[in-house]
């Protein structure tokens, strides 16, 4: 089963889920799928909360929240901005906590779908591990090594996969700890819960150049079928439409070059129409953001593939944000900063679309576009931010 530790003592292993995100690096969890050697984690991590339990009840019902790193010491926080503000402009934001990383840094922030917990990761030079936030109480409740995290399901459980020895997926209820087996092959990589929480989608593959499977069956795993296999490619972050009629991924050429240009497709739940709508960035684990209404979807987009240096360096990387209608696969470019630019994640009414962008060799900022207005504002113009997020507040 998952392992829990204290983050008293801040030991971890590998961990692989960021490895997922960053497809560049696949062998790399293709080794830790296989079974890879147990180390130690050298550094501490410790955090601290920043509001009161009343505070964090006072949120609105949607609000972005990103990581906010000091320039100068290294030091992390987590950071609250209400829908309201963006919409206004105004400079009103909350941190509700802290992160002394130490050697560490964060791999990658993910709320639950109502919003009463956010799954944290930690990057560690020998290891990493994943951190429960409770929104209600403004702590951190549990951690987890030797695990990958997946996901979330629609009623708040987390998507974990085991590590070493164990390499079953589970779901595990925060709030008391309960798990069960989810019923997917030991070579899965990728999981996504349909929105009513009755089927599932996931990605497996035995290893690097063995190309990869992806299924569809009931949250149970009866009627499972195939909706594509490739030999030569990988299939990213297989994900539901709204409807839960289509499913969207990035597909990559499954080859040692770590920063390919991938493809982004969508096909219909049960296999069919397998439509392919444009080129998309495959390599740095910017996952795509279906619109509210499942008509668009906002991507990351290649925009140097002639650099062949881009393909093994992942700081030659110029990207930018882009919309894609399924419908007739009309394409339109959000951003034009001619910089490495990503994680775009839609709001849940539709109107907003936030993403990070590289402002120089240390920092970032993070970005808002008003999909009314067509227009793009920064989120928060002191702010050296990144990993932006839309928190649903219970």
């Amino acid at each position: 089963m998952p392992k829990k530790h204290s983050r008293k003592s801040a030991q971890a292993e590998i961990n692989p889920r960021r490895l997922i995100a960053f497809a560049g690096m696949f062998i790399i969890f293709v080794t830790a799928m296989i079974g890879f050697s147990t180390r130690t984690a050298s550094a501490s991590v410790t955090y601290q909360a920043l509001v009161t339990p009343t505070a964090q009840s006072e949120v609105m019902n949607e609000s972005l929240v990103y990581l906010e790193t000091d320039g100068m010491g290294g030091g992390q926080t987590l950071i609250q901005k209400s829908k309201k503000d963006i919409e206004t402009g105004g400079g009103n934001r909350m941190a509700f906590a802290a992160i002394d990383t130490g050697a560490c840094s964060v791999g990658g922030i993910y709320p639950a779908p109502h919003g009463q917990w956010i799954a944290i990761e930690q990057s560690c030079e020998d290891g990493g591990i994943v951190e429960i936030f409770h929104l209600a109480s403004g702590k951190f409740v549990s951690s987890f090594r030797d695990v990958i995290f997946l996901g979330w399901t629609p009623k708040n459980d987390m998507i974990i996969k085991g590590g070493i020895v164990d390499r079953q997926v589970y779901l595990v209820n925060p709030a008391n700890g309960k798990e069960s087996v989810l019923p997917v092959p030991s070579t899965t990589y990728h999981v996504s819960i349909s929105r009513n929480g009755k089927q599932m989608v996931y990605s497996t593959t035995i290893g690097l150049g063995y190309g990869s499977e992806t299924w569809v069956s009931d949250i149970d795993g009866d009627n499972a079928m195939q909706i594509h296999h490739s030999p030569n490619s990988l299939i990213l972050f297989a994900t539901w439409s709204p409807n839960q009629k289509q499913i969207a991924y990035i597909e990559i050429p499954d080859t040692n070059i770590p920063f390919e240009v991938g493809e982004l497709w969508v096909i219909d739940s049960d296999g069919s129409n397998p439509t392919f709508l444009s080129k998309a960035d495959g390599g740095h684990g910017y996952q795509l953001s279906w619109s509210s209404n499942g008509k668009r979807i906002a991507f990351v987009g290649r925009e140097n593939p002639s650099d062949s240096g881009a393909n093994f360096e992942d700081d030659r990387l110029v990207s930018e944000i882009y919309i894609v209608d399924v419908s007739n696969g009309k394409i339109q470019k959000v951003s034009n900063f001619s910089r490495k630019t990503g994680s775009p994640s839609w709001s849940h009414d539709g109107k907003f679309i936030i993403f990070e962008t590289k402002k120089d060799a240390k920092s970032n900022e993070i970005w808002v576009y008003n999909t009314e207005t067509n227009s793009l504002d920064l989120a928060d113009a002191s702010s050296n931010g990144s990993l932006p997020v839309w928190l649903v507040s219970p």
